[in-house]
Order: structure tokens, then sequence, then C-alpha cells
């Protein structure tokens, strides 16, 4: 298990920031009317960006990976990074690993989440001439 000294200081932001969300949509005690792009500014925007083109030294960006990707795979990408990518490999994610959404997030309210990254990774496809 990483220690908070050895967390890069983005990825401890992430951290704390969707720490702090989740924990406020946990004292309500569900994710009821909350939508997938309020999941993605809260939990994901510090290091993939508002439109999913990655923030410098953050994530990858989502540019030309839709192919790679459908709700199935990102809903087991989630949930446990890491393991997901030494049983898939998937191209293009390197060697980080992001941490996986807060497990109490039922599964509707991350299918809403996996909707909205899909139709930012729709929006960067590079057109195929």
């Amino acid at each position: 298990r990483a220690s908070v000294a050895s967390l890069s200081s983005g990825a401890l932001l992430t951290t704390l920031a969707g720490g702090a969300f989740l924990a406020s949509c946990n004292q309500r005690g569900n994710y009821e009317g909350v939508d997938g792009e309020t999941l993605y500014k809260r939990a994901c925007l510090s290091c993939h960006g508002k439109d999913g083109r990655a923030m410098a030294g953050g994530a990858p960006s989502y540019r030309g990976i839709r192919k790679d990707w459908d709700e199935e795979k990102l809903l087991g990408y989630i949930d446990n990074p890491q393991r997901y990518k030494r049983a898939n490999r998937p191209p293009r994610l390197g060697k980080r690993y992001m941490p996986p959404v807060d497990r109490r997030m039922p599964e509707d309210a991350r299918r809403r989440l996996i909707a909205h990254v899909l139709g930012l990774m729709d929006a960067l496809e590079v057109p195929s001439d």
C-alpha cells in the first residue's frame, strides 16, 4: 500500500478532492441525482482534464482510444485499475495506476460516469479518412 509520501502531488490532490466529493455523496447515503458529468468533474477532471485531453503530468488523454474501450471494460477498469491492467494489458495506459472509484458508488452511478467518459472519448476520436 502506497504511503502519502510516495504519492505525487497530483495523485494526492486527486485522491483528496475525490475523497471529499465521495464523502459528501455518502453523507447523503446515495448518488441519486448525481449525473455523469458531475461525477467526472469531481473524481476525474483533475487528472484527465475538462474534455479528456489530460492535464500536464496527469493521466493519458482519451484522444484516439475509443476503439479500445466500451462500457463493460471501463466498468472493470474503474473498479480495480491494477487488476484490470494486469489481466487485460490495455494499450496506451502506461505504467501508472489511477485510484479506483469508491467501492460504495453503486453500479448505476458508475455507469453514468462511464457514459460521460465514453462521450468524451467519442468527441476526441480522430476521423478516419
